[in-house]
Order: C-alpha cells, then structure tokens, then sequence
C-alpha cells in the first residue's frame, strides 16, 4: 500500500508568485515551496491546461521528490471566461482543429522561457529537465519533447494527446536516445480519449522515448492511481538513472 504524502502546510501554499521576462512577455510562475535551487538534483516546469493557471498542478507537488525543483508555468494567452490557454484550439464537425502556426509560435515562446527559468530562479541549467503537462499543456510538452529531445531529459504527460503538427516535424529531429516518457490518462476520458494516449506512447517510441503509460479509472483528469506510481518513477527514472530500456504499459482497474 502507497503512503500518501504529507500536504504541503497552508502557509507555504500562499506563497508568492514568481515572474520571468522572455519572447516579449512577462510569464507568471509559482513554484512549489521546500527545494532550493542550490540542492536541487533536477528541475521539473509544468504546463497547465486550458482554462487553468500556475496553481493548476499543485496537487502533483507533494507527489514530486523533494530534490526535484518544480515550476508550474502560467500559459501567455488569457481566456474571456477566466484562465489561460497556450494555443487556440477550434471545433469543428470532424473534431478539434489547431492552427500549424499557433502551434509553432507557441513551442517558440516555451522554448525561449525555459532557456530564461534558470536565470529568473537561480537553478543550475545543466540539470535534467523534466517537462511535464496536462491537456493542452501536456501536448506542448510532448511537441517539444518530439522536436528537441536533447534539451529534455524527461517527460510527464497526463490527459494528453500527440499535436499532428508535431508528429510532422518530429521526423526531422534527433531521437530521444532512450530517455524516459510517463504517460497517464483517464479510462473514461471523453474530452480526450485513452486512444489518443496510446498514440502518443507509440511514435514516443518510435523517436527513441522509453515510455511508461498507466490508464486508470477517471475522466480528464489526473487519474489518482497514477500519482504514486509517478513519484516513483521520478525517484527511479530521473533521480537513479535508467534502468531498463523497456516500454510497460499498465491498466488499473
């Protein structure tokens, strides 16, 4: 049986935000208390859906070991109804459709502030970098991952799908070289379904990522079976080296 974590205490949680200066925009951040720069042993940016912000993935933090720095990274654009999203995304007839440009000035954007994060938070950016994401953030991720596998070491995708634009470019980019992939995603998820996620896992491998993916009972959403299993992974695979060159796909029920 998993121990759950200790929460984090409710002083800590109000916190101050945090800002950085790239692409033109000032970015909001907050990051999540109890690791500091110096001590850090990797650092981990999170990328929220659409709709959310940089508080979105505070549940992960007490899930996260505590030599990993994490960054929770607030989306550019903001939405009418509240929120902020990275993209624009449009509905139609045959399903949602993203715009190859907007797709592409957004991974600029992202690549610019994470080459600035390490500068605006003081940590070394010679440690492994885990980009991690739900939703529309998660897809931003595993773009980025697909395009410059170099710069990342590790990726966390939940209740995310593969962006075709990035599927297209991928092509012309170096493999991954066996660098490790978590992938989660709700059963039951109808905004975007399991199959997409077992897309994604298959050309992650197909560009040399070696993924681990959980489905677990849920919608869209973090399925909750799979946060224990991504501390673990974090201390195994980001934290210890890699291990085993093998992809493992798991089903909870």
């Amino acid at each position: 049986m998993t121990k759950e974590p200790a929460p984090l205490l409710s002083s800590q949680e109000s916190e101050p935000l945090l800002s950085c200066d790239a692409a033109g925009l000032r970015w909001s951040l907050a990051r999540r208390p109890g690791t500091q720069p110096d001590r850090a042993r990797a650092w981990m940016v999170l990328l929220h859906g659409a709709g959310g912000d940089e508080r979105s993935l505070a549940a992960w933090w007490p899930w996260l070991p505590q030599e990993v720095l994490v960054l929770n990274l607030r989306a550019p654009r903001p939405m009418p109804r509240g929120g902020w999203f990275w993209y624009p995304v449009h509905f139609r007839r045959r399903g949602p459709h993203v715009s190859h440009p907007e797709v592409d000035g957004a991974l600029e954007q992202l690549s610019e502030v994470l080459a600035a994060l390490p500068g605006a938070v003081g940590v070394d950016p010679a440690l492994p970098l885990v980009l991690g994401g739900f939703s529309q953030g998660g897809a931003l991720a595993c773009a980025l991952g697909l395009l410059d596998a170099p710069r990342v070491a590790g990726l966390v995708l939940v209740g995310t799908r593969l962006l075709s634009r990035a599927q297209q470019r991928a092509a012309h980019a170096p493999p991954a070289g066996g660098r490790p992939a978590f992938i989660a995603h709700g059963a039951n998820d109808t905004t975007i379904p399991p199959a997409q996620a077992l897309r994604m896992a298959r050309r992650l491998g197909e560009r040399g990522w070696r993924t681990e993916l959980v489905l677990a009972a849920g919608g869209h959403e973090t399925p909750e079976p799979a946060l224990p299993r991504l501390r673990r992974w974090m201390g195994e695979q980001m934290l210890r080296g890699c291990r085993s060159h093998a992809s493992s796909h798991d089903t909870f029920a």
